[in-house]
């Protein structure tokens, strides 16, 4: 699930599919706004660039950094030795 937008070219999709390989499995576009998965992921995001932020600025938040780790994909720079996801 995607909220619709239109920089998410047919285009674009089809290079995320090449560069992610077989980890993407499908991609629906939504209307946000009717679709509380997208909502909730939204809100997650928004989380999660606030504490990658405070981790690069010298302000990590010792309760939120570990609740993030499951979501940070092992691939990610954030999940090597010297980030704060690994």
């Amino acid at each position: 699930m995607h909220d619709r937008q239109t920089t998410l070219t047919d285009e674009r999709i089809a290079q995320m599919r090449q560069i992610l390989g077989g980890r993407m499995a499908g991609l629906r576009l939504v209307v946000s706004e009717l679709d509380e998965r997208v909502q909730v992921a939204d809100v997650l995001a928004g989380i999660a660039r606030k504490a990658a932020s405070d981790e690069l600025n010298g302000r990590p938040d010792p309760e939120l950094t570990p609740l993030l780790r499951p979501y940070v994909d092992p691939a990610s720079i954030w999940a090597d030795e010297r980030g704060p996801f690994a």
